[in-house]
């Protein structure tokens, strides 16, 4: 079962990071990346803005098999990015030397940089000029992809907007991938949600919707979407009347038992203080 799923991974990214005899598939979402990241680099090449590519599968491993880092690279600089300005995280094996590039990425100098989620998330600080984020593949925790988009929609950036990309392979185990991260996402949204639902439970709905909607993209059947915002409405309501009925009850409890008790405790004392 971990080789299906491993290849289930692989599948969608790129034929060939199963088999490299595999021909280079034009419609692909690497083939699709190549290109939104290079017509991004000719629109802001006057701003000298960046982007990251999040990829945390098929990463460099020094030209001795296929690799999706590479494959991009290669692309790329047949479209004419110079050398350059493209980097990889994985080149960096230093916190110095991560440094230094994050550096030239602020200064300008390095503008399309790729890493996976372990090398790239927590901690990497150069959202100066970084005007896009790509991401090839789906992590398996919603707070993964949270890390990722941090590193671009966070204080410290030039830019008034930023474009966030995720790419997905129509009828494949892209969908899969998307349906855990939704049930996390949503599971995570019941434990924080507690009895008040009005002050949590809509921002979190709505980062579980983003993923129902790309679920939906994925499996090419847009009547998922609806029926997840179906879903999602009716718990909502159901959490609305649990809330109501609680609140009813304890009301009638209150004035049924405390009330009357507490309002014969503060006559005494009423009457102890007149004493």
């Amino acid at each position: 079962m971990l080789c299906v799923t491993s290849d289930g991974r692989n599948a969608p990214l790129d034929m060939r990071c199963i088999n490299p005899a595999a021909p280079d598939f034009p419609g692909s979402k690497v083939n699709a990346c190549v290109q939104n990241v290079f017509e991004i680099y000719k629109e802001t090449e006057a701003q000298k803005s960046e982007q990251m590519v999040f990829c945390d599968i098929s990463t460099p491993k020094g030209g001795a098999s296929f690799s999706v880092y590479d494959d991009i690279k290669e692309k790329l600089l047949a479209l004419g990015v110079k050398p350059s300005e493209i980097a990889f995280i994985h080149d960096a094996n230093t916190d110095e030397q991560k440094e230094q590039m994050f550096a030239a990425v602020r200064r300008g100098e390095i503008r399309v940089m790729l890493g996976s989620m372990q090398k790239m998330g927590a901690g990497t600080n150069e959202q100066k000029r970084l005007i896009a984020l790509h991401h090839l593949d789906c992590p398996y925790r919603p707070s993964d992809l949270e890390q990722r988009d941090g590193r671009i929609v966070r204080q410290g950036n030039d830019n008034p907007e930023v474009r966030l990309y995720q790419y997905v392979t129509k009828n494949s185990f892209d969908a899969y991938l998307w349906q855990i991260v939704e049930s996390k996402a949503k599971y995570i949204a019941q434990v924080r949600t507690g009895r008040n639902p009005s002050r949590e439970i809509e921002d979190m709905d709505e980062t579980v919707l983003n993923y129902a909607e790309v679920k939906a993209v994925a499996t090419g059947n847009p009547m998922i979407k609806r029926k997840m915002e179906l879903e999602m409405e009716v718990q909502r309501l159901q959490i609305l009347e649990s809330q109501y009925r609680y609140d009813r009850y304890s009301l009638e409890d209150a004035i049924m038992k405390h009330i009357p008790a507490k309002l014969a405790k503060l006559a005494g004392e009423i009457r102890d203080t007149r004493l």
